[in-house]
């Protein structure tokens, strides 16, 4: 891939290929460089979620901004909604990572880790009838697999005594 990038420098595939190997292999500041260097074409496919990772561990904002871009270009996609709620979340961004989470799950009925995030998101705003609901979703989603099913009820059952207990406010 190296070679091929002395070759033809700006080509999108070559330093997209080149950048997602670098990031997997974990060197991650030499896999920015090549994502730098592409030359997009007109209608650029958004970029994997290996290239809002390498850009958002090391600028945040840069990494949102590809995130925002590929969720937005493939909506139906859930790693990008993922990804970027993801991001958000670590800039701080509880409400925004919310909504990105919950567009996710209700139009592609996303991974295991969307539901995750999205409880554990909640929990930490004290939102404890929304990840109860939120726990409850995954447990009768038949697209996730059984044992993660499991898992997820056993969670809102820990969560069922907790919420019981502290319905202060109408907005939890």
């Amino acid at each position: 891939m190296r070679q091929a990038c002395r070759f033809d420098p700006t080509n999108a595939v070559v330093n997209l290929n080149l950048g997602m190997l670098l990031a997997e292999m974990g060197n991650v500041s030499e896999a920015e460089k090549p994502f730098a260097r592409r030359s997009p074409p007109i209608h650029d496919p958004p970029p994997p979620p290996t290239t809002s990772v390498c850009s958002g561990q090391a600028r945040l904002e840069e990494g949102l901004v590809w995130c925002r871009r590929a969720a937005e270009l493939q909506p139906h996609d859930p790693k990008y909604g993922y990804t970027l709620a993801f991001f958000l979340a670590q800039a701080q961004k509880d409400a925004e990572a919310i909504q990105v989470l919950e567009k996710a799950i209700e139009l592609t009925g996303a991974p295991a880790d969307s539901y995750a995030l999205l409880v554990q998101l909640y929990q930490k705003l004290g939102k404890l009838s929304q990840a109860l609901t939120v726990c409850r979703r995954a447990a009768a989603d038949p697209a996730l697999p059984e044992l993660v099913r499991e898992e997820f009820a056993r969670r809102a059952q820990t969560l069922e005594p907790a919420h019981a207990g502290s319905r202060s406010t109408p907005n939890d």
